[in-house]
């Protein structure tokens, strides 16, 4: 059975993922647009994007599975695409994307997390927190930046993700709220780094997943995050400490495939979480499932 595996969007944990999700199943990591190739199967990873929208449609193979990730309600554009886009089984990556894809009336057959690669290291516990992100406008909100305003608790973090001549006005006001820049590194050093400090505080407003949460969980760090549905499956455990949020606010992305859809919170509430997490080490690591295991299953029942 061949096997052809595309990414269709450029942060470096989906294109990470990507690459470790066909490793797991036996496929072929497609770079580009490979329309000389015929597939028995093709697994399409991302939002409803133009490259999403191509792929599914020049790339030649007798099945078709969409493996989406969004970060938020469908605009019109991305709800057409994702309407055009014929394939065989419709997979989320979390609860939150079932729910965004599902508001626009696209099925969702399974949702099936990222499976995580397991560290080799726990964390430190040194009695601080730590946030890294890159130079997103979701992953840095004011009631963000303002909760990192009021604690000496915590250290962020931003990764020049995308070339910073991109963004360099928009990394200057982040560093403007002490947040430092920190190169992207081999994914076994990140964990090393990670696991210094004694929690994983996310700033972000808005998930499609939050791998860095389940990854810190996975070493024993305590994760703080405010209350989302991409946190589903990792929401019960001991130590997720859990922020409620206040709003939800929804905004114009840079991109047209969706619109962004924020969790807002309370600062003081957040530090008071956070306080709370930094008392006592995580008792107990996330255990990790080899979620990609079902969607082997899935890909060859496919062709049965």
């Amino acid at each position: 059975m061949k096997i052809g595996v595309a990414n269709t969007i450029s942060p470096i944990s989906v294109s990470e993922q990507t690459r470790h999700l066909a490793e797991r199943i036996g496929g072929e990591l497609i770079k580009g647009l490979d329309v000389g190739t015929f597939y028995d199967v093709l697994v399409v990873v991302g939002p409803p994007n133009v490259v999403f929208e191509n792929t599914v449609k020049f790339v030649k193979a007798k099945k078709k599975v969409c493996y989406w990730i969004v970060e938020g309600i469908l605009t019109a554009v991305g709800r057409r695409r994702a309407r055009s886009a014929h394939c065989d089984l419709s997979i989320a990556v979390s609860a939150a994307v079932k729910k965004w894809m599902e508001e626009s009336d696209i099925h969702i057959d399974y949702i099936i997390p990222h499976e995580i690669i397991p560290p080799n290291v726990e964390s430190k516990n040194n009695g601080r927190a730590v946030y890294i992100a890159g130079a997103y406008a979701r992953k840095w909100p004011p009631w963000g930046l303002q909760t990192l305003k009021m604690t000496d608790k915590l250290d962020a973090f931003y990764k020049p993700e995308i070339p910073l001549e991109l963004v360099t006005h928009y990394v200057r006001f982040l560093e403007g709220f002490g947040v430092k820049k920190l190169d992207v590194m081999p994914k076994d050093k990140h964990y090393e780094y990670l696991a210094q400090y004694s929690a994983f505080a996310v700033l972000s407003a808005s998930e499609g997943f939050g791998l860095y949460a389940r990854e810190a969980l996975a070493m024993r760090m305590n994760v703080v995050a405010v209350n989302h549905e991409a946190y589903w499956d990792i929401n019960t455990h001991p130590c997720f400490y859990s922020v409620p949020h206040r709003d939800i606010v929804y905004a114009v992305a840079p991109r047209d495939d969706a619109y962004d859809e924020y969790r807002t919170w309370e600062p003081t509430v957040y530090v008071e979480v956070l306080m709370k997490a930094l008392e006592k080490p995580c008792p107990v690591a996330l255990e990790l499932k080899k979620y990609y295991d079902t969607m082997k299953t899935l890909i060859y029942q496919l062709l049965k």
